[in-house]
């Protein structure tokens, strides 16, 4: 009696093994090509006006996305790139979208970005970027969104910043509320001195920024 029920449960064990492993083949081959990656398009157009471009969509079972080749384009100049990020990792909570209809979002790692502030302008980060706290989207109300985190910058390297032109060993973390980003700590260094910056951004509508940058010269090596 104990083989047979033995033989029955590794028999509903390999059920379930296949069905999970044909369910994650189905979300990678079909759905998200066909329909998530659509849909992702559609929803930035929809909530934030702004049109974006995609090349590959990953889900990781079982509560990771990303993104790799995203483009954010200009609202009024739609064939104008505005940013470019190589890869977008996006860690959510699955049970909120499965019983309360909310995509919850509690970090977000990027990869390489390319900024254009203007014609003739580009602005390149690499290093690692890591957005910690929460960012909730309600799927039936799309416009009530809300958000509250912390992006911590690790060791990047940013060449042609507007105002300091290159920066190295950038570290520091940045608080991004509704309307408003504010500088914890950010220090780095530039052409071989130490720099820190403070201040914040904010009314994103009409922007007002205020922002102090302190370089530490040693005059003693001129």
């Amino acid at each position: 009696m104990k083989k047979i029920l033995l033989r029955i449960f590794i028999a509903f064990a390999l059920i379930a093994i296949l069905s999970i492993g044909a369910g994650i083949q189905y979300v990678q081959s079909i759905f998200i090509p066909q329909k998530l990656k659509p849909l992702i398009i559609e929803t930035a157009q929809k909530t934030a006006g702004v049109k974006i471009g995609l090349k590959n969509v990953f889900y990781q079972f079982p509560q990771q996305f990303s993104l790799r080749g995203v483009t954010l384009f200009e609202k009024d100049i739609s064939n104008q790139k505005s940013m470019e990020i190589k890869e977008l990792n996006i860690h959510f909570k699955l049970l909120p979208i499965l019983f309360k209809k909310q995509i919850i979002i509690d970090r977000v790692g990027l990869e390489n970005i390319q900024i254009y502030p203007g014609p003739g302008r580009t602005f390149t980060s690499k290093g690692d970027i890591l957005i910690d706290g929460e960012f909730l989207y309600k799927i039936d109300n799309p416009k009530d969104i809300s958000y509250d985190a912390i992006i911590t910058l690790g060791n990047q390297d940013i060449k042609n910043m507007p105002f300091v032109k290159n920066i190295s060993h950038l570290n520091g973390r940045i608080k991004l509320v509704p309307d408003k980003i504010s500088i914890i700590e950010l220090k780095g260094n530039s052409f071989g001195c130490p720099v820190e910056f403070t201040g914040y951004l904010e009314n994103f509508k009409d922007p007002y920024m205020d922002l102090t940058e302190s370089i530490n010269l040693d005059l003693s090596k001129a």
